[in-house]
């Protein structure tokens, strides 16, 4: 019986206190590990996109400098980035020359690190991955240079920090509800523009309408206010088209101004004008159209009335 017992207790104990010994090993093991991996984090420069999905003109990238290296712009000789496709094989999006060259950019500080602000108007929705490049100043490297030349040469590698410069990149993604890239100077060498999805909209002027983060109401105006626009623009050789095209336009004008009221709708006004008259060309067919329409009678509604200038269902739309 007493030889019972003490087996007993010896199996008591081993089940006890093996489990508590394993317990304090593997926890050992584990600081040891995020310890290594905090002096790594330590080290290494992140960058993120703050604002993807992108649904506005700029994207905002956040990039995290290592603990040990708390550059200010002010210590930066100087910064650029490129930009390349970054979709899955096959469903490449195509990147516009300018944009996957190197290029200088201004760096400003947050609470959290430095922000860069790139225009993104000229790339389609898709998946794409972005690279940055920070110079320090020969100062703020020297100050610095002998913690980062002691690391181990891949990590120095990996980041570009034995050349005196920090690298990082990361992917982001514009969004569907942007639907066209913005062509730029390939936009501007006819009056017509370029019209990739054929909705009777210029691409740059779609794009820029679907950045203002308009409600689906006011979103659905401005598109047939700049369709207005595009059909009175192109019909200014002819007075009597040109002369309907004005009423379009005026009527896409008074349902702007239902939907969004007087002041808001003045803010998209002015910035679609800006966007449309955008080359001499253009301007002169805003002239001769203005002198097409000269005389011409309006009946003017009240506001209410102006529901009905909309070529849509307003109260069929959520706003």
């Amino acid at each position: 019986m007493i030889a019972t017992w003490g087996r007993l207790y010896r199996g008591i104990f081993l089940i006890l206190i093996i489990p508590a010994l394993h317990s304090e090993v593997v926890s050992a093991s584990e600081k040891e590990d995020r310890e290594n991996r905090t002096r790594d984090d330590d080290h290494v420069i992140t960058v993120s996109a703050a604002n993807s999905p992108i649904k506005e003109e700029m994207g905002r990238f956040l990039i995290v400098l290592p603990r040990e290296f708390p550059l200010s712009p002010s210590a930066i000789k100087s910064a650029s980035f490129k930009i390349e496709p970054g979709g899955s094989h096959g469903k490449l999006m195509p990147v516009p020359p300018s944009l996957r060259r190197e290029q200088s950019i201004a760096l400003t500080q947050t609470p959290v690190g430095l922000e860069a602000r790139v225009k993104l108007s000229q790339l389609p929705p898709g998946t794409f991955e972005i690279s940055f490049k920070i110079k320090p100043s020969k100062s703020a490297w020297d100050s610095v240079k002998d913690k980062i030349q002691g690391r181990e040469e891949p990590a120095r590698c990996k980041h570009g920090l034995n050349l005196g410069e920090l690298h990082a990149e990361t992917r982001f993604q514009i969004d569907p509800s942007l639907e066209v890239a913005d062509p730029g100077e390939a936009g501007l060498q006819t009056l017509e523009g370029i019209d990739s999805d054929k909705d009777g909209i210029r691409d740059d002027v779609q794009r820029w309408i679907n950045e203002q983060g308009l409600g689906k109401r006011a979103l659905t105006g401005a598109k047939q206010l700049a369709r207005a626009k595009q059909v009175q623009i192109l019909s200014y050789n002819n007075r009597e088209a040109s002369i309907a095209a004005g009423h379009k336009h005026l009527n896409a004008v008074d349902c702007m101004f239902y939907i969004m009221g007087l002041n808001g709708a003045d803010e998209i006004l002015a910035g679609m004008r800006t966007k449309y008259l955008n080359t001499d060309a253009r301007i002169r067919a805003a002239i001769k159209n203005r002198a097409n329409f000269h005389g011409q009678n309006r009946k003017i509604r009240s506001f209410s009335e102006n529901k009905t200038r909309c070529d849509f269902d307003v109260d069929s739309v959520s706003n």
